[in-house]
């Protein structure tokens, strides 16, 4: 079986990021996704913030690519509201349809977590 890697993407409103991470394990929110055959959730949190959590599954991605994301597109107040979270996947074929991943969906994960209008800036 190919290596894959699966990363949880979290956006929603104001600090949807911040307010997921106190209220849930990104491990244990994703195997209970998988449970119940979800590949996308949202909800409403105590304090009023919509958060949406969706499962997005690629062929193997080194750590050290999803770390460079983290911490060079991603500013630490961007975070607060969107993040994406690695996690380690189960075999999810055979509880939900999952689909191979194109480019175009890698674009628009990217567009999703607020980075497409980033710009290259040389050193």
């Amino acid at each position: 079986m190919m290596s894959k890697t699966v990363l949880l993407l979290v956006n929603g409103g104001e600090f949807a990021s911040c307010r997921f991470e106190e209220d849930y394990n990104p491990q244990e929110f994703y195997e209970q996704m998988v449970d119940i055959g979800i590949t996308k959730k949202e909800y409403l949190h105590e304090e009023g913030t919509t958060i949406v959590v969706s499962i997005h599954e690629f062929p193997y991605i080194s750590p050290l690519f999803i770390e460079l994301v983290k911490k060079e597109l991603m500013d630490c107040e961007h975070a607060k509201d969107v993040n994406i979270y690695e996690v380690k996947g189960i075999d999810v074929e055979q509880k939900i349809d999952v689909t191979e991943v194109r480019s175009t969906e890698v674009s628009g994960l990217i567009k999703e977590m607020g980075l497409g209008n980033k710009t290259a800036t040389r050193m």
